[in-house]
Protein backbone atom coordinates (compact mmCIF):
# COMPACT_ATOMS: atom_id res chain seq x y z
CA UNK A 1 0.00 0.00 0.00
CA UNK A 2 1.49 3.31 -1.10
CA UNK A 3 1.00 6.32 1.11
CA UNK A 4 0.63 9.67 -0.59
CA UNK A 5 2.81 12.34 0.96
CA UNK A 6 1.35 14.35 3.80
CA UNK A 7 -0.32 17.59 2.72
CA UNK A 8 0.43 19.54 5.87
CA UNK A 9 3.31 21.57 4.41
CA UNK A 10 2.35 21.61 0.77
CA UNK A 11 -1.24 22.64 1.38
CA UNK A 12 -2.18 24.30 4.68
CA UNK A 13 -5.60 23.22 5.92
CA UNK A 14 -8.58 25.41 5.28
CA UNK A 15 -9.44 27.97 7.97
CA UNK A 16 -10.59 26.25 11.14
CA UNK A 17 -13.56 27.46 13.12
CA UNK A 18 -13.25 28.20 16.83
CA UNK A 19 -12.96 24.92 18.72
CA UNK A 20 -16.30 23.62 19.95
CA UNK A 21 -16.76 22.51 23.47
CA UNK A 22 -16.91 18.78 23.98
CA UNK A 23 -18.37 17.17 27.03
CA UNK A 24 -15.76 16.14 29.55
CA UNK A 25 -17.35 12.73 29.63
CA UNK A 26 -16.15 10.86 26.57
CA UNK A 27 -18.77 9.73 24.11
CA UNK A 28 -19.38 6.04 24.53
CA UNK A 29 -18.33 4.40 21.30
CA UNK A 30 -20.85 1.56 21.56
CA UNK A 31 -23.66 4.05 21.97
CA UNK A 32 -22.82 5.61 18.63
CA UNK A 33 -21.68 2.53 16.78
CA UNK A 34 -24.87 0.56 17.42
CA UNK A 35 -26.93 0.36 14.26
CA UNK A 36 -30.53 -0.83 14.45
CA UNK A 37 -31.49 -3.83 12.36
CA UNK A 38 -34.60 -5.97 12.06
CA UNK A 39 -33.00 -8.69 14.16
CA UNK A 40 -31.52 -6.54 16.89
CA UNK A 41 -28.54 -4.28 17.29
CA UNK A 42 -24.90 -4.67 16.61
CA UNK A 43 -21.88 -2.61 17.53
CA UNK A 44 -19.51 -1.46 14.80
CA UNK A 45 -16.31 -1.80 16.78
CA UNK A 46 -12.83 -1.51 15.36
CA UNK A 47 -10.50 -4.43 14.86
CA UNK A 48 -7.33 -5.18 12.95
CA UNK A 49 -9.05 -6.13 9.72
CA UNK A 50 -9.46 -2.49 8.63
CA UNK A 51 -12.11 -1.39 6.17
CA UNK A 52 -12.76 -3.72 3.26
CA UNK A 53 -13.32 -1.68 0.12
CA UNK A 54 -14.89 -4.66 -1.60
CA UNK A 55 -17.57 -4.93 1.10
CA UNK A 56 -20.94 -5.38 -0.57
CA UNK A 57 -19.21 -4.42 -3.84
CA UNK A 58 -19.97 -0.74 -3.87
CA UNK A 59 -22.45 0.17 -6.60
CA UNK A 60 -20.84 1.32 -9.85
CA UNK A 61 -23.19 4.30 -9.81
CA UNK A 62 -20.80 5.71 -7.24
CA UNK A 63 -17.70 5.09 -9.37
CA UNK A 64 -14.87 7.52 -8.76
CA UNK A 65 -15.23 10.96 -10.30
CA UNK A 66 -12.76 13.77 -10.00
CA UNK A 67 -13.38 16.74 -7.73
CA UNK A 68 -12.32 20.23 -8.63
CA UNK A 69 -11.48 22.24 -5.48
CA UNK A 70 -12.53 25.37 -7.36
CA UNK A 71 -15.58 25.33 -9.61
CA UNK A 72 -15.37 28.31 -11.93
CA UNK A 73 -18.91 28.02 -13.26
CA UNK A 74 -21.58 30.38 -12.00
CA UNK A 75 -23.96 27.44 -11.99
CA UNK A 76 -24.32 25.51 -8.73
CA UNK A 77 -21.62 22.83 -8.45
CA UNK A 78 -22.77 19.40 -9.65
CA UNK A 79 -23.96 17.09 -6.93
CA UNK A 80 -22.33 13.86 -5.99
CA UNK A 81 -24.91 11.15 -6.44
CA UNK A 82 -28.50 12.43 -6.36
CA UNK A 83 -29.18 16.12 -6.85
CA UNK A 84 -30.48 17.72 -3.66
CA UNK A 85 -33.13 19.56 -5.66
CA UNK A 86 -34.43 16.27 -7.04
CA UNK A 87 -36.25 16.01 -3.71
CA UNK A 88 -39.12 17.86 -5.31
CA UNK A 89 -39.64 15.01 -7.77
CA UNK A 90 -38.54 12.28 -5.37
CA UNK A 91 -40.93 13.30 -2.61
CA UNK A 92 -43.96 12.29 -4.60
CA UNK A 93 -47.39 13.68 -3.89
CA UNK A 94 -48.55 10.23 -2.84
CA UNK A 95 -45.94 10.27 -0.05
CA UNK A 96 -46.91 13.81 0.87
CA UNK A 97 -50.59 12.89 1.10
CA UNK A 98 -49.77 9.75 3.06
CA UNK A 99 -48.01 11.80 5.70
CA UNK A 100 -50.56 14.61 5.79
CA UNK A 101 -53.89 12.83 5.45
CA UNK A 102 -53.61 9.20 6.59
CA UNK A 103 -53.72 7.91 10.15
CA UNK A 104 -50.59 8.77 12.06
CA UNK A 105 -48.05 5.98 12.15
CA UNK A 106 -45.85 5.46 15.20
CA UNK A 107 -42.22 6.40 14.97
CA UNK A 108 -40.21 3.23 14.20
CA UNK A 109 -38.55 1.62 17.19
CA UNK A 110 -35.01 2.89 17.59
CA UNK A 111 -35.60 5.98 15.45
CA UNK A 112 -34.35 9.17 17.09
CA UNK A 113 -36.85 11.93 17.84
CA UNK A 114 -35.84 15.33 16.47
CA UNK A 115 -36.74 18.24 18.73
CA UNK A 116 -37.07 21.86 17.60
CA UNK A 117 -37.24 24.56 20.27
CA UNK A 118 -37.85 28.28 20.54
CA UNK A 119 -34.96 30.72 20.88
CA UNK A 120 -34.70 34.53 20.92
CA UNK A 121 -33.88 34.41 17.19
CA UNK A 122 -36.54 31.86 16.23
CA UNK A 123 -36.91 28.10 15.98
CA UNK A 124 -33.69 26.11 16.24
CA UNK A 125 -32.67 22.47 16.37
CA UNK A 126 -32.31 21.37 19.95
CA UNK A 127 -28.55 21.38 20.64
CA UNK A 128 -26.95 17.95 20.85
CA UNK A 129 -26.08 16.75 24.34
CA UNK A 130 -22.53 15.98 23.25
CA UNK A 131 -20.45 17.33 20.41
CA UNK A 132 -17.42 15.94 18.65
CA UNK A 133 -15.03 16.60 15.79
CA UNK A 134 -13.47 14.46 13.07
CA UNK A 135 -10.24 15.01 11.19
CA UNK A 136 -9.66 13.79 7.63
CA UNK A 137 -5.99 13.10 6.93
CA UNK A 138 -3.38 10.84 5.39
CA UNK A 139 -4.66 10.08 1.85
CA UNK A 140 -3.41 6.67 0.72
CA UNK A 141 -3.23 5.15 -2.72
CA UNK A 142 -4.59 1.61 -2.60
CA UNK A 143 -5.66 -1.00 -5.13
CA UNK A 144 -7.87 -4.05 -5.59
CA UNK A 145 -8.50 -6.73 -8.20
CA UNK A 146 -4.82 -7.59 -8.26
CA UNK A 147 -3.80 -3.99 -8.87
CA UNK A 148 -6.16 -3.43 -11.81
CA UNK A 149 -8.18 -0.84 -9.89
CA UNK A 150 -6.44 1.95 -7.97
CA UNK A 151 -8.04 4.53 -5.72
CA UNK A 152 -7.33 6.89 -2.84
CA UNK A 153 -8.66 6.43 0.67
CA UNK A 154 -8.93 9.23 3.21
CA UNK A 155 -8.47 8.47 6.89
CA UNK A 156 -11.15 9.74 9.28
CA UNK A 157 -10.58 9.93 13.02
CA UNK A 158 -13.57 11.01 15.17
CA UNK A 159 -12.68 12.58 18.49
CA UNK A 160 -15.02 10.34 20.51
CA UNK A 161 -13.20 7.14 19.54
CA UNK A 162 -9.79 8.15 18.11
CA UNK A 163 -10.11 5.06 15.89
CA UNK A 164 -9.12 5.64 12.28
CA UNK A 165 -11.23 4.42 9.37
CA UNK A 166 -10.52 4.67 5.65
CA UNK A 167 -13.11 5.90 3.16
CA UNK A 168 -13.07 6.44 -0.60
CA UNK A 169 -14.56 9.51 -2.23
CA UNK A 170 -17.43 7.52 -3.73
CA UNK A 171 -18.29 6.36 -0.20
CA UNK A 172 -18.58 10.00 0.83
CA UNK A 173 -20.94 10.41 -2.14
CA UNK A 174 -22.98 7.42 -0.96
CA UNK A 175 -23.26 8.96 2.50
CA UNK A 176 -24.27 12.30 1.01
CA UNK A 177 -27.11 10.59 -0.85
CA UNK A 178 -28.27 8.75 2.26
CA UNK A 179 -28.35 11.98 4.28
CA UNK A 180 -30.24 13.80 1.52
CA UNK A 181 -32.79 11.01 1.39
CA UNK A 182 -33.11 10.84 5.16
CA UNK A 183 -33.38 14.51 6.09
CA UNK A 184 -35.83 16.04 3.65
CA UNK A 185 -35.43 19.70 4.63
CA UNK A 186 -31.91 19.77 6.08
CA UNK A 187 -29.22 21.43 3.99
CA UNK A 188 -26.66 18.74 3.21
CA UNK A 189 -23.79 20.41 1.34
CA UNK A 190 -23.12 18.79 -2.02
CA UNK A 191 -19.71 17.35 -2.82
CA UNK A 192 -18.46 19.25 -5.90
CA UNK A 193 -17.11 17.18 -8.72
CA UNK A 194 -16.34 17.28 -12.41
CA UNK A 195 -16.26 14.59 -15.11
CA UNK A 196 -13.47 12.06 -14.90
CA UNK A 197 -10.06 13.25 -16.06
CA UNK A 198 -6.57 11.90 -15.68
CA UNK A 199 -4.39 12.95 -12.78
CA UNK A 200 -6.62 11.92 -9.89
CA UNK A 201 -3.52 10.76 -8.01
CA UNK A 202 -1.66 14.05 -8.50
CA UNK A 203 -0.61 15.55 -5.19
CA UNK A 204 -2.30 18.89 -5.88
CA UNK A 205 -5.58 17.19 -6.78
CA UNK A 206 -5.47 14.93 -3.72
CA UNK A 207 -4.68 17.92 -1.49
CA UNK A 208 -7.67 19.83 -2.84
CA UNK A 209 -10.01 16.90 -2.37
CA UNK A 210 -8.71 16.35 1.17
CA UNK A 211 -9.43 19.95 2.13
CA UNK A 212 -12.96 19.86 0.72
CA UNK A 213 -13.77 16.56 2.42
CA UNK A 214 -12.50 17.95 5.72
CA UNK A 215 -14.81 20.96 5.37
CA UNK A 216 -17.76 18.70 4.54
CA UNK A 217 -17.17 16.23 7.38
CA UNK A 218 -16.75 18.97 9.98
CA UNK A 219 -19.94 20.68 8.84
CA UNK A 220 -21.81 17.40 9.30
CA UNK A 221 -20.18 16.85 12.72
CA UNK A 222 -21.37 20.27 13.88
CA UNK A 223 -24.98 19.71 12.84
CA UNK A 224 -27.09 18.79 15.90
CA UNK A 225 -29.26 16.37 13.89
CA UNK A 226 -26.96 14.89 11.25
CA UNK A 227 -24.06 14.38 13.65
CA UNK A 228 -26.05 11.83 15.66
CA UNK A 229 -27.72 10.02 12.76
CA UNK A 230 -27.05 6.29 12.74
CA UNK A 231 -25.87 6.26 9.12
CA UNK A 232 -23.36 9.06 9.73
CA UNK A 233 -21.96 7.45 12.86
CA UNK A 234 -21.75 4.11 11.07
CA UNK A 235 -19.73 5.82 8.33
CA UNK A 236 -17.35 7.36 10.89
CA UNK A 237 -16.76 4.30 13.00
CA UNK A 238 -17.27 0.95 11.32
CA UNK A 239 -14.11 -0.94 10.38
CA UNK A 240 -15.45 -4.48 10.37
CA UNK A 241 -16.36 -5.85 6.92
CA UNK A 242 -19.49 -7.78 7.87
CA UNK A 243 -20.86 -5.04 10.10
CA UNK A 244 -20.17 -2.43 7.45
CA UNK A 245 -22.05 -4.40 4.78
CA UNK A 246 -24.95 -5.02 7.14
CA UNK A 247 -25.13 -1.38 8.21
CA UNK A 248 -24.96 -0.23 4.61
CA UNK A 249 -27.97 -2.37 3.70
CA UNK A 250 -29.87 -1.15 6.76
CA UNK A 251 -29.26 2.48 5.74
CA UNK A 252 -30.41 1.83 2.18
CA UNK A 253 -33.61 0.14 3.41
CA UNK A 254 -34.40 2.80 6.01
CA UNK A 255 -38.13 3.54 5.81
CA UNK A 256 -38.06 6.63 8.00
CA UNK A 257 -36.91 8.90 5.18
CA UNK A 258 -38.30 11.79 3.15
CA UNK A 259 -41.86 12.65 4.36
CA UNK A 260 -41.80 9.78 6.84
CA UNK A 261 -38.95 11.54 8.66
CA UNK A 262 -41.32 14.35 9.64
CA UNK A 263 -43.07 11.92 11.98
CA UNK A 264 -40.04 12.17 14.25
CA UNK A 265 -40.34 15.95 14.62
CA UNK A 266 -41.41 17.55 17.89
CA UNK A 267 -41.92 21.30 17.51
CA UNK A 268 -43.81 24.21 19.12
CA UNK A 269 -47.08 25.53 17.74
CA UNK A 270 -46.47 27.96 14.89
CA UNK A 271 -47.98 31.17 13.60
CA UNK A 272 -48.47 30.10 9.97
CA UNK A 273 -48.69 33.61 8.55
CA UNK A 274 -45.53 34.73 10.30
CA UNK A 275 -43.72 31.55 9.28
CA UNK A 276 -44.66 32.04 5.62
CA UNK A 277 -43.33 35.60 5.71
CA UNK A 278 -40.05 34.46 7.24
CA UNK A 279 -39.63 31.74 4.63
CA UNK A 280 -40.40 34.12 1.75
CA UNK A 281 -37.92 36.65 3.10
CA UNK A 282 -35.29 33.95 3.42
CA UNK A 283 -35.93 32.88 -0.17
CA UNK A 284 -35.03 36.41 -1.26
CA UNK A 285 -31.98 36.33 1.00
CA UNK A 286 -30.81 33.15 -0.76
CA UNK A 287 -31.11 34.82 -4.18
CA UNK A 288 -29.18 37.88 -2.99
CA UNK A 289 -26.47 35.81 -1.37
CA UNK A 290 -26.11 33.63 -4.44
CA UNK A 291 -25.57 36.72 -6.59
CA UNK A 292 -22.99 38.05 -4.11
CA UNK A 293 -21.17 34.72 -3.99
CA UNK A 294 -21.09 34.44 -7.79
CA UNK A 295 -19.52 37.88 -8.08
CA UNK A 296 -16.99 37.12 -5.34
CA UNK A 297 -16.06 33.74 -6.82
CA UNK A 298 -15.56 35.26 -10.28
CA UNK A 299 -13.46 38.06 -8.84
CA UNK A 300 -11.46 35.66 -6.69
CA UNK A 301 -10.68 33.37 -9.62
CA UNK A 302 -9.59 36.35 -11.69
CA UNK A 303 -7.40 37.52 -8.80
CA UNK A 304 -5.74 34.10 -8.61
CA UNK A 305 -4.97 34.16 -12.34
CA UNK A 306 -3.58 37.70 -12.10
CA UNK A 307 -1.25 36.63 -9.33
CA UNK A 308 0.54 34.43 -11.85
CA UNK A 309 0.82 37.45 -14.16
CA UNK A 310 2.14 39.55 -11.25
CA UNK A 311 4.73 36.86 -10.57
CA UNK A 312 6.10 37.12 -14.09
CA UNK A 313 5.95 40.93 -14.06
CA UNK A 314 7.89 41.25 -10.79
CA UNK A 315 10.42 38.68 -11.93
CA UNK A 316 10.93 40.60 -15.17
CA UNK A 317 11.47 43.74 -13.11
CA UNK A 318 13.98 41.89 -10.96
CA UNK A 319 15.88 40.60 -13.99
CA UNK A 320 15.96 44.11 -15.46
CA UNK A 321 17.43 45.55 -12.26
CA UNK A 322 20.15 42.87 -12.29
CA UNK A 323 20.88 43.54 -15.97
CA UNK A 324 21.15 47.25 -15.21
CA UNK A 325 23.64 46.48 -12.43
CA UNK A 326 25.81 44.45 -14.83
CA UNK A 327 25.89 47.34 -17.29
CA UNK A 328 27.79 49.35 -14.64
CA UNK A 329 30.54 46.72 -14.24
CA UNK A 330 33.29 48.69 -15.99
CA UNK A 331 33.22 51.43 -13.34
CA UNK A 332 35.30 50.07 -10.42
CA UNK A 333 35.01 53.06 -8.10
CA UNK A 334 33.84 52.21 -4.59
CA UNK A 335 30.57 54.12 -4.83
CA UNK A 336 29.79 52.52 -8.19
CA UNK A 337 30.52 49.03 -6.80
CA UNK A 338 28.16 49.75 -3.90
CA UNK A 339 25.48 50.93 -6.36
CA UNK A 340 25.91 47.75 -8.40
CA UNK A 341 25.44 45.66 -5.26
CA UNK A 342 22.36 47.67 -4.29
CA UNK A 343 20.81 47.18 -7.73
CA UNK A 344 21.53 43.45 -7.59
CA UNK A 345 19.84 43.21 -4.20
CA UNK A 346 16.88 45.15 -5.58
CA UNK A 347 16.64 42.68 -8.45
CA UNK A 348 16.73 39.72 -6.06
CA UNK A 349 14.07 41.35 -3.87
CA UNK A 350 11.71 41.77 -6.84
CA UNK A 351 12.33 38.22 -8.02
CA UNK A 352 11.47 36.92 -4.55
CA UNK A 353 8.38 39.14 -4.43
CA UNK A 354 7.34 37.68 -7.77
CA UNK A 355 7.72 34.19 -6.36
CA UNK A 356 5.59 35.21 -3.38
CA UNK A 357 2.84 36.47 -5.69
CA UNK A 358 2.78 33.11 -7.44
CA UNK A 359 2.45 31.19 -4.18
CA UNK A 360 0.10 33.50 -2.28
CA UNK A 361 -3.26 32.28 -3.71
CA UNK A 362 -2.63 28.82 -2.25
CA UNK A 363 -2.02 30.45 1.13
CA UNK A 364 -5.15 32.58 1.38
CA UNK A 365 -7.45 33.00 -1.62
CA UNK A 366 -7.73 29.28 -2.36
CA UNK A 367 -9.09 28.52 1.12
CA UNK A 368 -11.49 31.47 0.98
CA UNK A 369 -12.73 30.24 -2.40
CA UNK A 370 -13.27 26.72 -1.11
CA UNK A 371 -15.45 28.12 1.67
CA UNK A 372 -17.41 30.26 -0.80
CA UNK A 373 -17.91 27.28 -3.10
CA UNK A 374 -19.24 25.22 -0.21
CA UNK A 375 -21.80 27.94 0.51
CA UNK A 376 -22.75 28.15 -3.17
CA UNK A 377 -23.54 24.46 -2.95
CA UNK A 378 -25.59 24.87 0.22
CA UNK A 379 -27.69 27.62 -1.35
CA UNK A 380 -28.83 25.16 -4.02
CA UNK A 381 -30.53 23.07 -1.33
CA UNK A 382 -33.00 25.71 -0.14
CA UNK A 383 -35.42 26.03 -3.08
CA UNK A 384 -36.36 22.36 -2.71
CA UNK A 385 -37.01 22.52 1.03
CA UNK A 386 -39.05 25.72 0.63
CA UNK A 387 -41.08 24.02 -2.11
CA UNK A 388 -41.76 21.03 0.15
CA UNK A 389 -43.15 23.43 2.78
CA UNK A 390 -45.30 25.40 0.31
CA UNK A 391 -46.77 22.35 -1.41
CA UNK A 392 -47.65 20.70 1.89
CA UNK A 393 -49.25 23.87 3.25
CA UNK A 394 -51.23 24.35 0.04
CA UNK A 395 -52.51 20.75 0.08
CA UNK A 396 -53.79 21.07 3.64
CA UNK A 397 -55.35 24.48 2.98
CA UNK A 398 -57.24 23.09 -0.02
CA UNK A 399 -58.36 20.05 1.98
CA UNK A 400 -59.72 22.16 4.82
CA UNK A 401 -61.39 24.74 2.56
CA UNK A 402 -63.38 22.10 0.66
CA UNK A 403 -64.98 20.60 3.74
CA UNK A 404 -65.36 21.07 7.45
CA UNK A 405 -62.71 18.61 8.50
CA UNK A 406 -62.81 17.84 12.23
CA UNK A 407 -59.17 16.82 11.95
CA UNK A 408 -58.09 20.23 10.68
CA UNK A 409 -56.04 20.91 13.79
CA UNK A 410 -54.20 17.61 13.42
CA UNK A 411 -53.55 18.32 9.73
CA UNK A 412 -52.14 21.74 10.54
CA UNK A 413 -49.89 20.19 13.17
CA UNK A 414 -48.36 17.95 10.53
CA UNK A 415 -47.73 20.90 8.23
CA UNK A 416 -46.22 22.73 11.20
CA UNK A 417 -43.75 19.86 11.63
CA UNK A 418 -42.52 20.41 8.08
CA UNK A 419 -42.50 24.18 8.46
CA UNK A 420 -40.60 23.98 11.74
CA UNK A 421 -37.79 21.99 10.11
CA UNK A 422 -37.53 24.58 7.33
CA UNK A 423 -37.37 27.43 9.86
CA UNK A 424 -34.81 25.61 12.03
CA UNK A 425 -32.74 24.86 8.95
CA UNK A 426 -32.84 28.52 7.92
CA UNK A 427 -31.73 29.84 11.31
CA UNK A 428 -29.02 27.22 11.66
CA UNK A 429 -27.66 28.25 8.25
CA UNK A 430 -27.62 31.93 9.26
CA UNK A 431 -25.85 31.18 12.53
CA UNK A 432 -23.25 29.05 10.78
CA UNK A 433 -22.79 31.69 8.06
CA UNK A 434 -21.84 34.42 10.53
CA UNK A 435 -19.32 32.20 12.29
CA UNK A 436 -17.87 30.83 9.05
CA UNK A 437 -17.47 34.15 7.28
CA UNK A 438 -15.88 35.67 10.36
CA UNK A 439 -13.30 32.87 10.22
CA UNK A 440 -12.90 33.03 6.42
CA UNK A 441 -12.26 36.77 6.35
CA UNK A 442 -10.14 36.91 9.51
CA UNK A 443 -7.87 34.18 8.14
CA UNK A 444 -7.72 35.79 4.70
CA UNK A 445 -6.87 39.26 6.01
CA UNK A 446 -4.28 37.87 8.42
CA UNK A 447 -2.53 36.08 5.55
CA UNK A 448 -2.75 39.22 3.43
CA UNK A 449 -1.16 41.27 6.22
CA UNK A 450 1.66 38.74 6.51
CA UNK A 451 2.10 38.77 2.74
CA UNK A 452 2.36 42.54 2.42
CA UNK A 453 4.48 42.79 5.57
CA UNK A 454 6.98 40.39 4.02
CA UNK A 455 6.99 42.41 0.79
CA UNK A 456 7.62 45.59 2.77
CA UNK A 457 10.48 43.91 4.60
CA UNK A 458 12.03 42.83 1.28
CA UNK A 459 11.87 46.37 -0.08
CA UNK A 460 13.22 47.90 3.13
CA UNK A 461 16.13 45.48 3.03
CA UNK A 462 16.94 46.57 -0.54
CA UNK A 463 16.62 50.24 0.42
CA UNK A 464 19.26 49.88 3.13
CA UNK A 465 21.91 49.17 0.47
CA UNK A 466 21.27 52.57 -1.12
CA UNK A 467 21.36 54.34 2.22
CA UNK A 468 24.91 52.98 2.76
CA UNK A 469 26.28 54.54 -0.45
CA UNK A 470 28.42 57.54 0.56
CA UNK A 471 27.87 60.34 -1.94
Amino acid sequence: MKRINSVEKAAPPSPVRPKQSVSSSAINEDEYCNFSTSDGKFSASADETGFDHNADEWDDLYEEECLSPINSSLQPPPMSGSDHNSRISTLKKIDQDAFLFTAAEPVPIGEKTVTIVDSPDGLIWKPADRSYTCIVTDPRKESKLGGMKSFVTYQLTPSFSNIQVGRRYKQFAWLCDRLNEKFSTVSIPPLPQRPYTSGKFDQEFVNGRLRVLQLWVMRMCRHPVVSHADVFLHFLTCTDEKRWSKGKRVAEKDECVQYHWFRTIQAPTLNSTQADMQIDQFGQFVKNMDAGLCQMVNTGELNMKRHEAFKKEYQRLGSSFVALAKSFDLDKRQTSVELIKALEQTGKAYEEIGQMFGQQPSVDMLHLMEGLQEYKGMLTTFPASITIHKESARSVTEKISKSTDPKAQALQKRVDAITATVLANMLYFQQERVVDFKVYMSEYLQKQIEFHTTITAQLRSALEYYEKIAV
